[in-house]
């Protein structure tokens, strides 16, 4: 009962494209996107039919085979897709638990005389009834993976995965059959159809022996709604054959989607979207439990180099504080040992009468010859804080306030160019002229 691929195509283009279309706008929300799967998709490539409907608006309906374009509309609505419906056997079951793994269990063994294929090969999916039974819905566990795969490679991830069967608006008066150029699609209830080749001058085998079956057991529907009947339908003929009026719809399939989706939705167990995520993240588990190592490792490493160096930085300090205190035993308090120690032996110099390199007159006496030394070089003025010496020089240009400055420099000095402004006689150019801490204790040695 397979359609192909090429059948099914036509017949979606019949009953989802026969007027132009354009995508939906956001506008319509909430929104539900359906997308329609030939058969044989996703090996036949072949276009997707879709159809949106949603709070207000008409429905909207047409093929995409831009996969962009199907992403995009799928961003913005629930997304159901409807598989073939010669994929899935629906059926239903009793059993005696409603515990999950007990129905696992159950069910290859209470459909056994349904089932042509092995079990294990199988995906059951199914819903409660109100009385207790089971609609069951059993695919190829591969096809599931194949569609969930070409889905996956197109940007799309379904909400919902249902046959094509369940698709046909369920009649409040009777069953509804669809016609897709050359097969049917009837629905006898909420949860419960097929699908099967049919002729349009009388009605295929298997419809009339699901009637007979239904009269029997007297669940026969009063009339049989008819979808998009095809050139050729003579209605007075099936309704011979089957004994059952025959109702045309008021309006195109595609014109009257379902108000609510059918609760049966095929991603369930291994299928369902958690347990596809964490399949998804599988096989990254290993790079995640290296990255964390790796992690780890690094913040370990981090640690321990932190830790060595504190303790490096507290015994330099305390040995700082050691030699000041030996050095200076009447020192009581200690809060930087090496300003400490600088400033006591500035103060041991003054006291002896040697004075400091960085005293007033020593950088006096050492600059005198450079500014001598370069012509063209007059001092303006001359300041002294904080041992620190500024001169302000009016020189011919910026090289020689260059030249200056590395001349100081070369007589062992630290000199900073503060300010170089230009004037009609020259260039004005302020100077930080300071000495080494390493010489007042080279002069202390002395």
């Amino acid at each position: 009962m397979t359609m192909t691929a090429m059948s099914a195509t036509t017949g979606l283009r019949k009953i989802l494209s026969r007027a132009n279309w354009r995508i939906a706008p956001a506008a319509f929300a909430p929104a539900t996107l359906e997308i329609f799967l030939p058969p044989d998709w996703p090996e036949s490539g072949a276009p997707l039919a879709w159809r949106r409907h949603g709070g207000h608006g008409p429905v909207q309906h047409g093929q995409a085979s831009d996969p962009g374009v199907l992403a995009e509309m799928a961003r913005r609505a629930r997304l159901h897709v409807w598989t073939p419906a010669g994929a899935t056997l629906l059926t239903r079951v009793n059993l005696p638990t409603r515990r999950r793994a007990k129905i696992l269990q159950a069910l290859p063994y209470a459909l056994e005389d349904q089932l042509l294929e092995d079990p294990a090969q199988l995906h059951f999916a199914w819903t409660a009834q109100a009385d207790g039974s089971l609609v069951v819905a059993v695919t190829a566990r591969e096809r599931v993976r194949a569609w969930l795969g070409g889905l996956t490679a197109l940007g799309l991830r379904p909400q919902a995965l249902c046959p094509v069967t369940l698709a046909v608006p369920l009649a409040d008066d009777g069953w509804s059959l669809a016609f897709a150029d050359g097969h049917c699609w009837l629905r006898t209830g909420a949860l419960t159809g097929f699908a099967c080749p049919v002729s349009p001058a009388t009605p295929p085998a298997l419809l009339q022996a699901v009637v007979r079956e239904a009269r029997a057991a007297g669940r026969l529907p009063p009339a049989l709604t008819v979808y998009d009947a095809p050139d050729g339908f003579d209605a007075r003929a099936w309704s011979a054959a089957l004994g059952l009026p025959l109702l045309s719809a008021a309006a195109p399939l595609q014109e009257a989607p379902p108000a609510t989706l059918p609760m049966l939705n095929l991603l369930q167990g291994e299928f369902a979207p958690a347990i596809q995520v964490a399949t998804f993240l599988r096989p990254l588990r290993l790079a995640a439990v290296v990255l964390a190592i790796a992690v780890i490792g690094g913040l370990t490493v981090d640690l321990w180099e932190w830790w060595w160096l504190h303790r490096l930085h507290v015994s330099s300090r305390q040995e700082m504080t050691r030699l000041f205190l030996e050095s200076f035993p009447d020192q009581k308090v200690v809060v930087d040992s090496a300003l400490q120690m600088q400033r006591q032996i500035e103060a041991l110099q003054t006291r002896q009468g040697v004075p400091g390199a960085r005293d007033f007159l020593p950088l006096l006496r050492r600059i005198t010859p450079v500014l001598g030394a370069n012509a063209g070089s007059g001092v303006r003025a001359l300041t002294y804080a904080d041992r620190e010496l500024t001169v302000t020089v009016l020189v011919p240009d910026r090289a020689a306030l260059d030249r200056l400055a590395a001349d100081l420099g070369r007589v062992g000095l630290s000199v900073e160019i503060l300010a170089a402004d230009s004037r009609a006689d020259g260039l004005q150019g302020q100077l930080r002229i300071r000495a080494p801490a390493a010489v007042d204790a080279a002069r202390t040695k002395r």
